[in-house]
């Protein structure tokens, strides 16, 4: 008999043999194996106005709490961002676990396409890295923002 080890929640689950196809797992152990398959599967719940302090009183240097976060198994904990690589992690009593950005994002609300502009049309430029640099500068880490920013004040004289 093989033994299954389900890593969500450290659970032994016997494997029908090929000798014995009348084994079967025992019931209680049945569900926990079954968690790992669920739609729900590594789903988070972000609060943004979540109190972040009652899960922990320090969080890393160079980072941003942002609220709090319960991932699927119902573990909550505080949502921080690290500045310096821009990952998620929950934080809890100075223990840290890293998120999947994707789904932070996702609910945050900020995944996806960023917002069209009225009469605004996409367009493909080519910078030298010297110009990119400014752009960058002048729209706070955002290539197009600087551009807009700077033609605007082309204007404006």
């Amino acid at each position: 008999m093989k033994i299954i080890r389900c890593m969500r929640q450290h659970a032994s689950v016997p494997k029908p043999s090929s000798a014995n196809n009348n084994a079967r797992p025992v019931p209680g152990n049945i569900k926990k194996h079954q968690a790992m398959t669920h739609n729900n599967r590594g789903r988070l719940t972000v609060d943004a106005s979540g109190n972040w302090r009652l899960y922990t009183s320090t969080i890393p240097a160079n980072a941003t709490p942002i609220g709090t976060v319960t991932r699927d198994i119902g573990d909550t904990g505080a949502l921080v961002r690290i500045e310096t690589t821009g990952a998620y992690v929950q934080v809890n009593a100075g223990a840290i676990r890293s998120l999947d950005g994707r789904k932070v994002a996702a609910a945050l609300g900020t995944a996806g396409r960023p917002a069209e502009m009225a009469g605004g049309k996409r367009s493909n430029i080519y910078l030298d890295a010297a110009s990119r640099e400014i752009a960058e500068r002048i729209g706070n880490g955002n290539i197009s923002e600087g551009i807009r920013l700077a033609l605007a004040s082309y204007r404006a004289d």
